[in-house]
């Protein structure tokens, strides 16, 4: 029978099989995280797998309509009161719109996203992703300067573990780019 656990379980499955599996596998695993956490009423579990699902669309079917199924997630999370859900939704919501090259959408659901997760307190974690994000946007833009001064005030928060990943990528483009010295050596 579905359980709070058994949602729970899929959703993290269909999460980690997005590292390591195959398309058909990780929409398996999403599916059936959504139909269990829908059937117990796990909101939090039913955005985790449809973000998971989306990113799963956007791979298997289509850009549009993985943003779509992450649309429909943040709206869940935001009908059902879960600010951390709907921050992860919409760090993912912002990353399809920078792969669609809608980069001035991307900056604005960023930013939006960014206050709310301040507002909750997952600022730490899931705004350094947020801040990658908005950084990758803001390069594209040619808005070279805020990237590079939202990169410095992000790695100043200190992020856990390989977080800081999320925008260490976008400061080592800002310095290839401005043919900064040493930069070869921080993308190697």
């Amino acid at each position: 029978p579905d359980s709070h656990e058994k949602a729970q379980v899929l959703a993290a499955i269909a999460s980690g099989l997005m590292r390591g599996g195959t398309a058909e596998e990780v929409d398996r695993a999403a599916r059936a995280a959504l139909a269990s956490a829908g059937e117990v009423g796990d909101v939090a579990q039913q955005v985790s797998a449809a973000i998971t699902y989306g990113r799963v669309c956007t791979h298997a079917i289509s850009l549009e309509a993985g943003l779509a199924e992450m649309r429909r997630a943040a709206a869940l999370a935001e009908a059902n009161g879960d600010p951390e859900g709907l921050a992860n939704a919409r760090v993912s919501i912002a990353d399809v719109l920078y792969e669609l090259g809608r980069y001035a959408e991307s900056v604005d659901t960023v930013c939006t996203a960014h206050a709310g997760a301040r507002l909750v307190g997952v600022g730490r974690k899931t705004g350094v992703f947020l801040a990658g994000n908005h950084a990758e946007a803001l390069i594209a833009l040619g808005r070279w300067d805020e990237a590079a001064q939202l990169v410095d005030d992000t790695l100043g928060f200190d992020a856990p573990g390989n977080v800081a990943l999320a925008v260490l990528h976008p400061q080592a483009w800002l310095r290839l780019a401005r043919g900064e010295a040493g930069a070869p050596e921080v993308v190697s």
